[in-house]
């Protein structure tokens, strides 16, 4: 479907962005996930960091976050964060997913 955007099917021009990106050397990140793989509870409570103190209902299926302008956004993140932690810790399937602007 055109004009929906979700974590496997980014717009090309936000990839490009990413792949463009250097990492940060502070970012402890990347060192504490590599160390959490392979341990459900640990990724799972990691999961849940990424989403500052934001739930989701456990609802299964598709789930609309916003606009693809929201797509980098910190709040918009962490509403994506929030919807696979619940998910995740239902044992349900869930797909956030943001949408083109077709009022302009």
């Amino acid at each position: 479907m055109v004009g929906v955007y979700h974590l496997f099917r980014l717009p090309e021009l936000i990839e490009s962005e990413i792949l463009r990106l250097e990492p940060d050397q502070a970012d402890e990140f990347p060192a504490v996930l590599k160390n959490a793989l392979g341990r459900p509870d640990e990724l799972l409570k990691l999961l849940q960091s990424m989403c500052a103190g934001g739930r989701a209902v456990a609802a299964t299926g598709a789930k609309r976050i916003g606009e693809e302008n929201r797509l980098l956004t910190v709040q918009g993140l962490r509403e994506t964060a929030a919807v696979y932690h619940a998910a995740f810790k239902n044992h349900s399937q869930a797909f956030p997913y943001f949408t083109t602007d077709r009022s302009g």
